[in-house]
């Protein structure tokens, strides 16, 4: 990678990060993501790639935006801000309704997943939390093998992935769940040249779903997501961020943002010293299922250029 300019630099490359690029791009910007791993998708591609999104259109129950601030000011408490709760719903639900126009994610509401606190004001039995569709890896080519992998511990005997919908028949449906297992490994079965190919399933769930959906997306819009280039610093000039300092194989290099700098680059699981610092102790970085990269250089990054942390003793 050689030093370059942009409109908009993007650090991180879980589904914050690309989702942001996204957006920008079709804003007309010219972007570039920046991921100091070899794989992109941070902990997004670990997880279970579920958002919170209130009042949205797939949802069974009756729902509203009202209810959605009376469940989210019980929750925050005094931390809460009114203003940014109130766009978080709204926003949410635009996002959702923009990425199912204009690329390749598409969301369903899980009936069954309540909200982590239904019993309080506002809070509901389910429907608010989505997940991504499946998606066929293999239309990711190449960058399939750069995707990271989703976690261990969330695979069927190690080999394969479910949705969180799935995964209720699999724990609750009897003799359902039996017909729906012996499924799922016929499926398997099925994609063992694709698997040979890629050297991994190629049928994704969870959050490697939704990584491989906004890639997939990125990709038909020609946007570089640029691995094993880490932040180093940012860059100021009269008084605001206009670039980064970047580590890569071949050095280092600096990257100047027209627009801005957008950081994205997850939170400080891995960061010994920062766990000690802000969260409880005893602590230890082995105490988390969290991507390894996990180690907060945005959070230090944004603060040393005057950027204000809160709820940092917060998971």
């Amino acid at each position: 990678m050689r030093s370059l300019d942009v409109d908009f630099l993007v650090v991180g490359s879980g589904a914050a990060g690309l989702c942001a690029a996204l957006r920008a791009h079709d804003l007309g910007l010219k972007v570039l993501v920046i991921e100091k791993s070899d794989r992109y998708g941070g902990s997004t591609a670990m997880s279970g790639g579920v958002c919170w999104v209130p009042n949205n259109p797939t949802m069974h129950l009756s729902d509203s935006d009202e209810e959605a601030l009376d469940y989210l000011r019980e929750i925050t408490g005094d931390e809460g801000d009114e203003v940014a709760l109130s766009a978080y719903v709204t926003q949410s639900q635009r996002m959702v309704d923009y990425l199912g126009e204009h690329s390749h994610v598409r969301f369903d509401a899980i009936q069954k997943y309540a909200d982590y606190y239904p019993e309080v004001r506002g809070g509901k039995a389910g429907g608010r939390s989505m997940e991504s569709r499946p998606f066929d890896g293999s239309k990711l080519g190449d960058e399939l093998r750069r995707l990271r992998l989703p976690h261990p511990q969330s695979q069927i005997l190690g080999k394969f992935g479910i949705t969180a919908r799935q995964a209720h028949t699999l724990l609750t449906g009897g003799w359902r769940g039996v017909l729906f297992m012996a499924w799922c490994f016929f499926g398997y079965c099925l994609r063992v040249f694709k698997r040979r190919r890629y050297g991994r399933d190629t049928r994704l769930f969870a959050g490697n779903a939704l990584m491989g959906r906004l890639r997939r997306s990125l990709l038909d819009r020609g946007v570089t997501v640029e691995l094993e280039c880490g932040l180093v610093d940012l860059i100021e000039h009269e008084g605001r961020v206009v670039g980064a300092q970047v580590e890569t194989p071949s050095g280092r290099h600096e990257v100047r943002a027209r627009h801005g700098v957008l950081l994205a680059a997850g939170g400080f699981e891995k960061n010994a010293s920062m766990r000690a610092k802000y969260g409880p102790a005893p602590s230890s970085v082995t105490w988390t299922a969290a991507n390894p990269y996990s180690q907060g250089e945005g959070i230090v990054a944004g603060a040393s250029v005057g950027g204000a942390l809160a709820l940092m003793d917060e998971a």
